[in-house]
Protein backbone atom coordinates (compact mmCIF):
# COMPACT_ATOMS: atom_id res chain seq x y z
CA UNK A 1 0.00 0.00 0.00
CA UNK A 2 1.39 3.41 -1.10
CA UNK A 3 0.40 6.58 -0.12
CA UNK A 4 0.99 10.04 -2.10
CA UNK A 5 0.31 13.50 -0.52
CA UNK A 6 0.47 16.58 -2.43
CA UNK A 7 0.63 19.97 -0.17
CA UNK A 8 -0.29 23.08 -3.09
CA UNK A 9 -0.66 26.30 -1.78
CA UNK A 10 -2.26 28.87 -3.95
CA UNK A 11 -4.22 32.02 -3.40
CA UNK A 12 -7.24 31.88 -5.16
CA UNK A 13 -8.04 35.43 -6.98
CA UNK A 14 -4.64 37.07 -5.63
CA UNK A 15 -3.52 39.87 -7.95
CA UNK A 16 -0.06 39.31 -6.68
CA UNK A 17 -0.06 35.52 -8.90
CA UNK A 18 -1.36 36.75 -11.89
CA UNK A 19 1.00 40.40 -12.29
CA UNK A 20 3.88 37.99 -11.44
CA UNK A 21 2.79 35.84 -14.21
CA UNK A 22 2.23 39.24 -16.45
CA UNK A 23 5.56 40.45 -15.37
CA UNK A 24 7.52 37.17 -16.69
CA UNK A 25 5.14 36.94 -19.86
CA UNK A 26 6.34 41.01 -20.42
CA UNK A 27 9.74 39.87 -19.61
CA UNK A 28 10.05 36.93 -21.91
CA UNK A 29 8.46 38.82 -24.59
CA UNK A 30 11.37 41.35 -24.35
CA UNK A 31 13.54 38.77 -24.53
CA UNK A 32 11.75 37.21 -27.90
CA UNK A 33 12.29 40.89 -29.38
CA UNK A 34 15.71 41.96 -28.55
CA UNK A 35 16.41 38.59 -30.20
CA UNK A 36 15.04 39.18 -33.36
CA UNK A 37 16.48 42.76 -33.49
CA UNK A 38 19.99 41.07 -32.51
CA UNK A 39 19.12 38.68 -35.88
CA UNK A 40 17.68 41.33 -37.90
CA UNK A 41 20.69 43.72 -37.48
CA UNK A 42 23.41 41.14 -37.79
CA UNK A 43 21.18 40.50 -41.66
CA UNK A 44 21.77 43.61 -42.37
CA UNK A 45 25.26 43.87 -41.41
CA UNK A 46 25.88 40.97 -43.56
CA UNK A 47 24.06 41.91 -46.61
CA UNK A 48 25.86 45.39 -46.05
CA UNK A 49 29.18 44.09 -45.85
CA UNK A 50 28.29 41.59 -48.96
CA UNK A 51 27.44 44.61 -51.04
CA UNK A 52 30.17 46.63 -49.58
CA UNK A 53 32.36 43.34 -51.70
CA UNK A 54 30.87 44.10 -54.61
CA UNK A 55 31.68 47.70 -54.66
CA UNK A 56 35.16 47.19 -54.09
CA UNK A 57 35.41 44.09 -56.11
CA UNK A 58 34.29 46.59 -59.05
CA UNK A 59 36.71 49.46 -58.19
CA UNK A 60 39.27 47.25 -58.10
CA UNK A 61 38.40 45.86 -61.82
CA UNK A 62 38.40 49.66 -62.88
CA UNK A 63 41.45 50.20 -61.72
CA UNK A 64 43.46 47.40 -63.28
CA UNK A 65 41.92 48.38 -66.00
CA UNK A 66 43.20 51.82 -65.55
CA UNK A 67 46.61 50.89 -65.37
CA UNK A 68 46.42 48.59 -68.29
CA UNK A 69 45.71 51.67 -70.36
CA UNK A 70 48.31 53.88 -68.32
CA UNK A 71 51.28 50.73 -69.44
CA UNK A 72 49.84 50.97 -73.10
CA UNK A 73 49.63 55.23 -73.14
CA UNK A 74 53.77 54.91 -71.27
CA UNK A 75 55.21 52.40 -73.98
CA UNK A 76 53.44 54.57 -76.80
CA UNK A 77 54.76 57.68 -75.43
CA UNK A 78 58.32 55.86 -74.82
CA UNK A 79 58.40 55.40 -78.29
CA UNK A 80 57.85 59.13 -79.19
CA UNK A 81 60.57 60.00 -77.01
CA UNK A 82 62.97 58.13 -78.12
CA UNK A 83 62.09 58.85 -81.96
CA UNK A 84 62.39 62.75 -80.43
CA UNK A 85 58.75 63.78 -80.88
CA UNK A 86 58.03 64.39 -77.32
CA UNK A 87 59.18 66.28 -74.41
CA UNK A 88 61.11 64.90 -71.69
CA UNK A 89 58.66 66.93 -68.81
CA UNK A 90 55.51 65.44 -70.47
CA UNK A 91 57.05 62.18 -70.48
CA UNK A 92 57.85 62.39 -66.71
CA UNK A 93 54.17 63.79 -66.41
CA UNK A 94 52.63 60.50 -67.68
CA UNK A 95 54.60 58.53 -65.59
CA UNK A 96 53.55 60.38 -62.33
CA UNK A 97 49.86 59.72 -64.16
CA UNK A 98 51.27 55.96 -64.45
CA UNK A 99 52.18 55.64 -60.92
CA UNK A 100 49.51 57.10 -59.64
CA UNK A 101 47.36 54.41 -61.21
CA UNK A 102 49.62 51.74 -59.98
CA UNK A 103 49.37 52.85 -56.48
CA UNK A 104 45.03 53.14 -57.16
CA UNK A 105 44.97 49.71 -58.21
CA UNK A 106 47.16 48.82 -54.98
CA UNK A 107 44.87 50.44 -52.69
CA UNK A 108 42.05 49.54 -54.74
CA UNK A 109 42.58 45.31 -54.20
CA UNK A 110 43.73 45.87 -49.89
CA UNK A 111 40.38 47.37 -49.98
CA UNK A 112 38.35 44.41 -51.57
CA UNK A 113 40.19 42.28 -49.61
CA UNK A 114 39.58 44.14 -46.32
CA UNK A 115 35.86 44.08 -47.40
CA UNK A 116 36.22 40.37 -48.21
CA UNK A 117 37.28 39.62 -44.68
CA UNK A 118 34.90 41.66 -42.85
CA UNK A 119 31.84 39.63 -44.92
CA UNK A 120 33.72 36.38 -43.51
CA UNK A 121 33.36 38.34 -40.09
CA UNK A 122 30.44 39.40 -40.26
CA UNK A 123 28.72 35.80 -41.69
CA UNK A 124 30.87 34.26 -38.82
CA UNK A 125 29.38 36.19 -36.43
CA UNK A 126 26.04 35.69 -37.79
CA UNK A 127 26.10 31.38 -37.50
CA UNK A 128 27.20 32.17 -33.71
Amino acid sequence: RYEIALNLTYKFFSNGYKGSLNGSTVTAEEAYNSLMKSKEDLRQEVTSAMENVRVTYASALSAMDELKQWEAVIRAQEKSYDQGRLDFSQLILDYDSYYQARNTKLRAIGDYYIALNAYAASVDQLVK
